[in-house]
C-alpha cells in the first residue's frame, strides 16, 4: 500500500467516533527470523490472552474481543500477504468492522483495546516516510523512480533516440546544421524526462526530486523542468546510472535522511519563531488542544517522545489536559483517561491537517512535546 493510499485509509479510520464497544488495534512486524517463524505472530498470540483478562467475567465486552480476535487470527493465517514486512489491523465486531492494512516497513509489536481505532503508530509511519522522486539519467537513458515507505519503484524508463547519419548525408551538412541537430535531439530527450517526472509528479506528489547523473545531461534536464517542479529539486548525485535498484535505494536514504534531519530542524526553528512573533503558531499541549477544537491547526507538529495523557468528555467530546476530573467541566457528563497523541492524531486527521513527526528535537521537548502551524488566528 502506497503512502497516498495510506492516507485515504488514516482518514476513514479517524472519522470512526469513540463508542463503548471494544475496538482493537493491533500492530505486527511481521517479518520472518533465523528460525523461519515470526515473532510478531507470538506476541499476537501472548497479548490477547493478557488483554482477555483485563474484561473480568464473561459478558457482551469480552465475547466482542475474542470474536475479534479469531477474526485476526484467520487474516493472518490464510490472507495475509507475506510480501510484507508489517501489517495494522483494526476491528470491532460490535461495529461489524475489520480492516487491515498491510505495511512495506514493520512497526512496532502494540495490541490496544479502546473506544475508538489508535492511529498514532499508522499516522507516524506515513508522515516518517515521505515519497520522493529519483531520476537518474545517463546520456542515452534516464530511470525515473519513486521511494515511498523504504522502497524503491520503478515508474519510467527513457531513452534518447539513436540517429545514425549515413557518410553520404553526413556529408552533405553544414557543421553548424549537424550541430542543431544534436542538439535538438538533447532537448528532445530532456523534455521527455522532464515529462516523465511531471507524470509522477501528479500521482505520488512526491515531497521533493533527487537528480543523479552526468552534470552536462542533468543541466539541460533541469532546464526543461516545469517551474514547480524545479523548486523541489535538491542538490544532484553522482552514482554510476546502471546499477540496480537496490543500490539505487541504498546510495538515496542516507541522502533522504539528511534532508529529513535539516527539514525537522528548519521546521522547529520556524515554530518557535512564529508562536513566539505572531497568532499563526501554538506550543505546548494545551494550546494545540484548543486549536484543534477548532479547527485552526493547519500542520501538527509533534516530537517521539510526546507521551502526554488527558482527558475526554463521552458527551460532548471536549479534552483536557491533566488529573481527570469527576465531571466534564463543559457539559457535567461522564470522563475518561486517553492518551492526547491519539487524540490530536484522530483530530488532525478528521480536520485536514497535516502531520508531522520529528525524532530529536530537544527544544520541542521543552514546549512540551507537541505545536502547530495553524490556518488562522482567533
Amino acid at each position: 500500500m502506497d503512502t497516498a493510499n495510506l492516507h485515504d485509509t488514516l482518514k476513514a479510520l479517524a472519522a470512526i467516533p469513540p463508542g463503548p464497544e471494544p475496538f482493537v488495534s493491533l500492530y505486527l512486524d511481521m517479518r520472518v527470523d533465523g528460525s523461519n517463524s515470526r515473532p510478531g505472530l507470538t506476541f499476537f498470540r501472548t497479548a490477547a490472552v493478557r488483554e482477555a483478562r483485563r474484561f473480568g467475567p464473561r459478558g457482551e465486552a469480552l465475547a466482542g474481543f475474542e470474536a475479534d480476535v479469531d477474526r485476526i487470527r484467520r487474516y493472518l493465517e490464510a490472507e495475509f500477504d507475506s510480501a510484507y514486512q508489517g501489517v495494522a489491523i483494526f476491528a470491532c465486531t460490535a461495529r461489524d468492522y475489520f480492516r487491515a492494512v498491510p505495511l512495506a516497513v514493520a512497526p512496532s509489536d502494540r495490541l490496544m483495546v479502546a473506544g475508538a481505532p489508535r492511529l498514532f503508530q499508522l499516522a507516524r509511519l506515513v508522515g516518517e516516510y515521505e515519497t520522493y522522486c529519483v531520476a537518474v539519467l545517463s546520456r542515452t537513458r534516464a530511470r525515473v523512480f519513486t521511494v515511498a515507505l523504504g522502497q524503491i519503484g520503478l515508474e519510467a524508463a527513457v531513452d534518447r533516440p539513436r540517429h545514425h547519419v549515413s557518410k553520404t548525408v553526413a556529408g552533405g551538412w553544414s557543421q553548424g546544421n549537424y550541430q542543431r541537430h544534436v542538439e535538438h535531439n538533447v532537448e528532445h530527450f530532456a523534455a521527455d524526462v522532464a515529462g516523465a517526472i511531471a507524470k509522477v509528479f501528479e500521482e505520488h506528489h512526491p515531497k521533493q526530486l533527487i537528480l543523479a547523473g552526468e552534470p552536462m545531461v542533468l543541466a539541460d534536464l533541469e532546464k526543461a523542468l516545469p517551474a514547480v517542479i524545479a523548486g523541489k529539486l535538491v542538490h544532484p548525485m553522482r552514482f554510476d546510472t546502471d546499477v540496480p535498484q537496490h543500490q539505487i535505494l541504498a546510495q538515496v536514504l542516507p541522502v533522504l535522511n539528511q534532508l529529513e534531519h535539516e527539514h525537522d530542524a528548519l521546521t522547529v526553528d520556524r515554530l518557535q519563531n512564529e508562536a513566539a512573533g505572531g497568532d499563526l503558531a501554538v506550543l505546548g499541549v494545551e494550546p494545540v488542544l484548543v486549536a484543534l477544537e477548532h479547527g485552526q491547526v493547519d500542520r501538527l507538529v509533534m516530537t517521539a517522545r510526546f507521551t502526554a495523557v488527558g482527558w475526554r468528555c463521552q458527551t460532548c467530546l471536549s479534552y483536557g489536559v491533566g488529573g481527570l476530573p469527576s465531571r466534564c467541566p463543559y457539559c457535567g457528563a461522564e470522563v475518561v483517561q486517553v492518551a492526547l497523541r491519539e487524540s490530536m492524531v484522530g483530530a488532525a486527521e478528521r480536520t485536514g491537517a497535516a502531520l508531522e513527526f520529528i525524532d530529536e528535537a530537544p527544544a520541542l521537548d521543552k514546549a512540551g512535546g507537541v505545536g502547530a502551524f495553524l490556518r488562522f488566528g482567533l
